[in-house]
């Protein structure tokens, strides 16, 4: 006995239908309460982040300077000084930064990047970055 293909078609399409509503509710982020909500220019960091504060002095002109944590990167506007300064998040179980800086004009100049991290009840630490060209590197924090 075989079914009329109109009713298979219809049936195929209902079950498509519901699967693709529950994907959606599945994979939609969370809905924000009015008492919830973050802050405007929080960092949104997981239970066991440390917010620290970060400075970063350069020894030249850089075109891109990052510093990212688990909470995602602080991409920093450029500055004549010099000096970068923030906030990012750093995850308490594997402390980790990463530092990235592309310099303005490329050469054989060897260049560093003095980074200080101030976090909370924590001592500062302090880390210089040096390399011949652009720097991308990353730092385990004794936190």
């Amino acid at each position: 006995m075989r079914g009329s293909p109109l009713l298979r078609t219809f049936l195929i399409l209902v079950v498509i239908v519901t699967s693709g509503f529950i994907f959606v509710r599945l994979t939609a982020a969370p809905k924000l309460e009015a008492g919830n909500a973050p802050d405007e220019g929080a960092i949104s960091a997981p239970v066991n982040a440390i917010v620290a504060k970060v400075f970063l002095t350069l020894s030249g002109e850089a075109v891109k300077v990052a510093v990212e944590g688990v909470a995602g990167a602080i991409v920093f506007k450029e500055t004549s000084s010099g000096k970068y300064s923030g906030e990012v998040a750093i995850d308490g179980e594997a402390a980790l930064l990463f530092v990235l800086v592309s310099w303005k004009t490329e050469g054989d100049a060897h260049r560093f990047a003095k980074l200080v991290v101030e976090a909370p009840g924590k001592e500062t630490f302090t880390h210089v970055f040096d390399a011949p060209g652009d720097i991308d590197d990353f730092i385990e924090l004794p936190f």
